[in-house]
């Protein structure tokens, strides 16, 4: 985690973790497929989607910190 941490400059160090056994789900073999297909519908409609819930993804906290900050640089970048 502290490496990981080294590649983004807004991250100086952790301030805590927690491990569970029982955290996340395992994936079935559509996951893929069904992902590309709603993010494409979603991209061509105009909806950014984002985090957890958006991307449907088990971020951290720190990563849906950044992929808030790299979002918010590309939006800037369309307009």
């Amino acid at each position: 985690m502290i490496q990981s941490g080294r590649t983004d400059d807004f991250l100086i160090e952790p301030l805590d973790h927690n491990n569970s056994d029982m955290a996340y789900i395992v994936f079935d073999e559509n996951y893929s497929s069904s992902m590309n297909i709603i993010r494409e519908y979603l991209d061509k409609i105009g909806i950014y989607t984002l985090g957890r819930f958006g991307e449907w993804q088990y971020y951290n906290m720190d990563i849906c910190i950044k992929k808030a900050i790299d979002m918010a640089n590309s939006i800037k970048k369309e307009y």
